[in-house]
């Protein structure tokens, strides 16, 4: 890495002892390293999916066009794989970035208030198995401020350091990790388009004669198909336009 107090592109030789604090306390390692074990998981399921897809169409009883190119396209299954290995390499990597946080969190000298926050803490839960470990880091650094704030900043800014590296390194390894091509389906796989000519061709009943799923009162009709036993034809332009016959058997 080049430039002075750098580390994953962020200079910390500016930033008090505060800031440094504030910045780390807001990762969280736990979480990251719970993302890394869902790809962990999700990589042993993707290769169990690419070997079904390797072994399992040679048992299947399945002809035909379609069958005969999904057989002899292998690209599918060998995809899957790489999606697992990808999944894989990327939990590796994000598990690195979780193992640098918590080293940091622990070895980074804290401030004086965050350091007496820490010696009351396991003072006052002093049957805790970790409070005799506590309790002795924070009287040191207490001390350590006390003697050299500036040199005690330093240690600060050289974990910060240590882990914008780990971040930097990581970042750079998941973006050379080799992201898996799909291939597309076999044509065979895809039916042909069908395409009704009556719906697209001018003056059918589909086109001009249907409105709001259904055939309205005025709708226009040729005048071959017009009967005057249906209505009242009126000739407009060599279309009729017909009007229903009001049945009043029906209602008496």
């Amino acid at each position: 890495m080049s430039g002075k107090g750098t580390g994953g592109g962020t200079s910390f030789e500016d930033m008090s002892h505060e800031q440094m604090l504030a910045w780390l306390d807001q990762a969280n390692a736990g979480t990251v390293q719970g993302a890394a074990d869902r790809l962990i998981a999700a990589a042993e399921e993707i290769r169990k999916i690419a070997e079904e897809l390797k072994v399992r169409p040679q048992y299947v009883e399945w002809k035909g066009e379609g069958a005969d190119a999904f057989r002899t396209s292998g690209d599918l299954a060998n995809s899957t794989l790489r999606l697992g290995d990808f999944s894989e390499g990327a939990a590796k990597w994000l598990g690195e970035a979780s193992g640098a946080i918590a080293t940091a969190q622990a070895s980074i000298p804290r401030d004086t208030r965050s350091a007496q926050a820490n010696l009351d803490a396991a003072q006052a839960a002093h049957n805790d198995p970790d409070a005799a470990t506590v309790s002795s880091k924070s009287a040191s650094e207490l001390a350590a401020l006390a003697a050299d704030k500036e040199k005690v900043r330093q240690e600060a800014a050289a974990q910060m350091r240590k882990l914008g590296q780990t971040y930097s390194l990581s970042s750079t390894q998941l973006d050379g990790l080799e992201r898996p091509k799909f291939p597309p389906p076999p044509e065979a796989f895809v039916p042909p388009r069908e395409r009704s000519e009556d719906l697209a061709r001018p003056g059918s009943q589909y086109s001009s004669g249907v409105s709001g799923g259904g055939t309205s009162p005025g709708a226009f009709a040729t005048a071959e198909h017009v009967g005057t036993g249906n209505g009242q034809a009126v000739s407009q332009g060599g279309l009729r336009r017909t009007r229903p016959q009001v049945r009043r058997r029906l209602f008496t």
